[in-house]
């Protein structure tokens, strides 16, 4: 997606697809989690009682984030985290192919201010980019492509794009793609994991989604 397709869009959402055993499991901010008997670590969070998703419009009540989805995609429902301000959305369609894995669209939303705005600055990207690296620690070899981190608007918002490399623990390749989008009163987090070659395609899929939202 190019960083004029970009300039349209409204708000950001999360899409990833993930392969069975594979990708690892992650918490409200895209951060992987480890299971209770390696770290002890638990993100406690209950079902969501303002999110709302009737006839594929989605929207976080009162007076927050929404967008429409295809008639495709399955909604999972939506999860208020009790570690942060922000809220979880997700979406899922299964993949055919050898894989047999299964689409993922999620939408981490919060309807809180940003305590921190990224600047055009490399100082200000490289320490947002140094932060989910600290996130990414059980994704084999996550390194971002320096090229790829850049500062755009969205809809006269400011953002951050990013692509990083990593591999399964099959040694397969992956690609994330990813995209945070700051509001004046929230602000949402984009992240998808693909193979190399289908960067593009999730592009044009979350396009449908990305297109039709709004953003306070």
């Amino acid at each position: 997606m190019t960083k004029k397709r970009f300039l349209t869009v409204a708000i950001v959402a999360t899409l990833f697809t993930t392969f069975r055993g594979n990708v690892p499991k992650l918490d409200a901010q895209g951060q992987p989690v480890q299971s209770a008997g390696a770290r002890g670590d638990v993100f406690p969070g209950r079902p969501s009682p303002t999110a709302t998703f009737e006839n594929g419009h989605y929207r976080l009540t009162p007076g927050g984030i929404e967008f429409d989805l295809p008639a495709d995609w399955k909604y999972e429902g939506t999860t208020r985290w009790d570690s942060n301000p922000g809220e979880t959305a997700a979406w899922s369609r299964i993949l055919g192919g050898i894989d047999g894995g299964i689409a993922r669209i999620d939408a981490w939303m919060a309807n809180v201010a940003p305590t921190v705005v990224p600047e055009n600055t490399r100082a200000s990207l490289d320490l947002l980019i140094a932060n989910k690296a600290r996130q990414r620690t059980a994704y084999p070899n996550w390194t971002v492509r320096p090229q790829s981190v850049a500062y755009i608007t969205i809809d006269g918002r400011p953002a951050v794009v990013a692509v990083a490399d990593w591999h399964q623990r099959t040694g397969k390749p992956k690609i994330e793609y990813l995209v945070w989008l700051y509001g004046s009163k929230s602000w949402a987090l984009f992240f998808s994991v693909a193979d190399p070659d289908q960067l593009e395609a999730l592009q044009l899929n979350v396009d449908t989604v990305v297109r039709s939202a709004k953003m306070p």
